[in-house]
């Protein structure tokens, strides 16, 4: 009803999204947005430098960690439906791809990436002979419609892909340059209060001033969590989906 003209099955993403989460952007933006390369998938790869990311599920593979927080392109999403379970006993009851080890931290974020898109051989890779004729070099893996990532330092010390919801971890965990540069920015607004939930050490808003709202508004996310459950988030519409001039 929202988009009249846009028939369905025509340009439709798969949003992993939570309750704790919330746009920041006007949702005219966000559907521009991903509307944009209609058979790609954003999916924010975690850094391969922080304690259990990057596993490796055999003596020649790698399972690629991803935050679960990713937006899938409608043949993935059925692709991803179609190599589950079915029925699924448990919202968390995913099936390992074939040949990947059990031995994993949050089944969301190291099974959805390689239930789709396979394993990461981009370590076997020659100094001579990328993995992937389309591989942008050595020691990256191309993959179709995600894009190339490496295991390698500088580059896997950061977050690849393409990241669409922020989030930040405390510092001992994260490497993620530009969620940090933001939420450093963030902390310093005197209307804005946050806490770390200790359960998984990830920083929460309690109140949300302006000029942060103001940052995520022009940051290059779509979205940003978490936000605690009676979060004072005064204006937040006015800031936040108020079309842009």
């Amino acid at each position: 009803p929202s988009c009249p003209n846009v028939a369905a099955g025509a340009h439709e993403k798969f949003i992993f999204f939570a309750a704790t989460a919330f746009p920041v952007k006007p949702f005219s933006y966000i559907h521009r947005e991903l509307s944009r390369f209609p058979e790609s998938s954003d999916f924010c790869i975690y850094p391969n430098n922080a304690p259990f990311r990057w596993r490796n599920s055999t003596a020649d593979a790698i399972s690629i960690a991803a935050s679960q927080w990713s937006v899938f392109a409608r043949m993935d999403a059925e692709r991803f439906v179609a190599s589950q379970p079915e029925p699924s006993q448990h919202v968390m009851d995913f099936r390992f791809p074939q040949g990947m080890s059990r031995k994993v931290g949050c089944a969301d974020e190291d099974l959805v990436f390689p239930a789709v898109f396979g394993l990461y051989r981009g370590h076997k890779a020659s100094t001579s002979n990328s993995t992937s004729a389309d591989a942008k070099a050595p020691g990256w893996q191309l993959f179709e419609g995600v894009g190339n990532f490496t295991h390698e330092a500088p580059r896997a010390y950061h977050a690849q892909g393409c990241c669409r919801t922020w989030l930040a971890m405390i510092p001992f965990q994260v490497a993620m340059s530009s969620e940090n540069r933001l939420l450093a920015q963030m902390l310093l607004d005197e209307e804005t209060e946050v806490g770390v939930w200790k359960d998984h050490a990830i920083w929460s808003f309690r109140q949300v001033g302006r000029t942060t709202m103001a940052l995520l508004r022009n940051s290059r996310y779509l979205f940003a969590r978490k936000f605690d459950t009676w979060v004072n988030a005064a204006q937040f519409a006015e800031v936040l989906f108020d079309a842009p001039s």
